[in-house]
């Protein structure tokens, strides 16, 4: 498995699991994602932060991987009845036909 950097996206592999992704990826942006934080790299991608433990040489290795904050999704819209539906068709039809209601 390997996760993207900025993206936080991860791809799998389990057609060819044996295959060195980074070979077929811009070098950087991609890195993989040990054994043990694979778990929790599915379950939490694309909203996560990675944590990286630098070493003298100044390389980076990807020791753990916490949860971000979610956007807050939008309340989805009032889907309106059955009854509210055809009274407004009941409406439109009276006001082009004319006629005015009681």
């Amino acid at each position: 498995m390997i996760i993207n950097k900025e993206t936080k996206t991860v791809q799998t592999n389990s057609v060819f699991p044996n295959h060195n992704w980074m070979e077929i990826h811009e070098p950087g942006e991609w890195l993989l994602v040990p054994r043990e934080l694979q778990d929790k790299a599915m379950e939490m991608s694309p909203y996560c932060d990675l944590v990286f433990d630098e070493n003298e040489e100044g390389n980076k290795k990807l020791i753990d991987i916490v949860e971000a904050d979610r956007p807050v999704m939008p309340e989805p819209e009032r889907t309106p009845t059955i009854e509210e539906r055809l009274f407004a068709v009941e409406e439109a039809i009276i006001a082009m036909a004319g006629v005015r209601s009681c």
